[in-house]
């Protein structure tokens, strides 16, 4: 009796580790919904859209926080960092990565 609740007390690990290696595999895009076989995108392409999304908030931030913050230097620059990391992570990229979804997750044919 005993050395069976053992056996099933094992068997329940091991299908929850299964489980969990299951889900540690898995990756979300577009609607949240996991998929297994989908390849992350081509770090140039990351790199061309991340440049594309800082043009515009490493231009115009800087200068009207300029205009509005009076203090040293280091300040208003530690602020306008702040404000396009938030502008980045929350609104911009989110944006350019679902716009261009189709671009970043494209299959890659290989030649023969």
């Amino acid at each position: 009796m005993l050395l069976h609740r053992s056996l099933e007390s094992e068997v329940r690990f091991v299908e929850r580790v299964t489980d969990l290696k299951l889900m540690e595999n898995q990756t979300h895009i577009g609607n949240g919904e996991p998929t297994q076989h989908c390849r992350q995108p081509r770090r140039y392409k990351l790199a061309l859209l991340t440049f594309a999304g800082l043009l515009a908030p490493v231009y115009f931030v800087p200068p009207a926080l300029s205009a509005v913050l009076i203090g040293p230097r280091l300040l208003t620059v530690s602020v306008a960092v702040a404000a396009i990391v938030v502008l980045m992570t929350y609104v911009i990229m989110p944006v350019l990565s679902h716009l261009a979804t189709s671009w970043l997750y494209e299959q890659h044919s290989r030649k023969s």
